[in-house]
């Protein structure tokens, strides 16, 4: 009988298949998505002469929250196992970019805000804001889905303040990612 292989082929049966790597809740595909709709504070004590303070109101699926830490809208983002964010930005009115959690970068739209020309000064002075605003919580997002990668120094803030403070905000049900990955030694 002849061999169906052609020749110098191993055997199927010596085909080792690849490992099958565990899914953690941030890498699987039931990710939900969310929404960042920012507006400016009132009255907070943030506010200052440098400029207006900014919060925002985040949302998915029946959850929904105001907060004024950008920081800890990422955190809790995380907890929710959020993957794709819809930016609503006063200063973007007719557009809505979107942030990936995987992606460290920031949408054109966002960039673009901190060299505005041409409006006027308080104008650029919110738009800068509001960009702001939106760096924090992608990169409080991105550090949370990618704390392995992470100094300690900053995790460790993470876990013992951010972490526990969104696990407070977020209903148990719908937490989905409730430790962070190992970091990084320093």
């Amino acid at each position: 009988m002849g061999s169906s292989q052609p020749p110098g082929a191993e055997p199927a049966a010596n085909i080792s298949m690849p490992e099958e790597v565990p899914a953690t809740p941030a890498m699987t595909l039931g990710q939900r998505h969310g929404t960042l709709t920012l507006s400016q504070a009132s009255r907070s004590a943030r506010a200052s002469a440098q400029g207006p303070a900014y919060g925002a109101h985040f949302s998915s699926g029946d959850f929904s929250i105001w907060l004024e830490d950008s920081n800890l809208l990422g955190v809790v983002a995380y907890v929710l196992n959020v993957g794709t964010v819809r930016l609503s930005l006063p200063a973007l009115p007719d557009r809505t970019p979107r942030v990936q959690a995987f992606e460290r970068s920031l949408p054109p739209e966002v960039i673009a805000l901190t060299s505005r020309g041409g409006s006027s000064l308080l104008a650029r002075h919110n738009a800068e804001a509001e960009a702001q605003f939106v760096r924090r919580f992608v990169a409080s997002l991105w550090c949370c889905y990618g704390s392995d990668r992470e100094p300690a120094t900053v995790i460790d803030r993470y876990r013992q303040v951010l972490l526990p403070n969104a696990l407070k905000v977020v209903p148990k049900p719908l937490q989905v990612n409730s430790a962070l990955g190992k970091s990084q030694p320093t």
